[in-house]
């Protein structure tokens, strides 16, 4: 998927670069009552738990820049303690365990299948190396994006894929990602 929304766009979109700290404060808004509390009857036990974390969440000035890291790790890990929690990160922010909080994606962590797949500290580090975003609810269309979609049986590509074949390949097809048979290289 590539989105490349327009300035008109953008503003209805919301964009926060997808940092922890942000994260913590979205969740917070979203689902804290106006008392600042994570009370309400229609949160599910995951989104409670989320909620209660996130609102414990206070960023403050380091002199040590991983212990403010750190902190805002644990508080993240929390959430990731029980299925609950983990499942309405998922489900309401699009969040897996995959997720770095440090505002970049990371290369390669889930296999073709969708599952996680373990790497080292290091390997992380080198692999966060795409901006990330939190947006606002929104369609494909309304985000500017475009996206293409591989079958199921087709040959799976190890190499990275160009942003600009996404882009050239990926109109939407009546709002959906369009299917290629095959992941390929533009034309030099």
């Amino acid at each position: 998927m590539r989105c490349r929304p327009s300035e008109a766009q953008r503003p209805k979109l919301e964009p926060l670069l997808a940092t922890w700290p942000n994260t913590f404060g979205a969740i917070a808004a979203d689902l804290a009552g106006p008392e600042g509390h994570c009370a309400a009857p229609e949160l599910t036990p995951g989104e409670k738990l989320i909620c209660d974390l996130a609102i414990q969440y206070q960023d403050s000035l380091q002199t040590v820049y991983s212990e403010g890291l750190a902190q805002a790790l644990l508080l993240a890990a929390q959430m990731y303690a029980s299925p609950e929690g983990t499942e309405a990160l998922r489900k309401d922010y699009g969040i897996f365990p995959a997720f770095s909080g440090l505002g970049f994606a990371v290369q390669a962590s889930a296999s073709s299948s969708g599952e996680i797949v373990p790497m080292t500290t290091a390997d992380i580090l080198r692999n966060a190396v795409v901006p990330e975003y939190l947006l606002a609810n929104a369609t494909l269309e309304e985000a500017g994006c475009r996206c293409i979609q591989v079958p199921d049986n087709a040959k799976r590509r190890t190499a990275p894929i160009d942003p600009a074949y996404i882009w050239s390949r990926g109109k939407l097809n009546d709002g959906a990602c369009r299917t290629v048979r095959k992941l390929a290289a533009l034309p030099g």
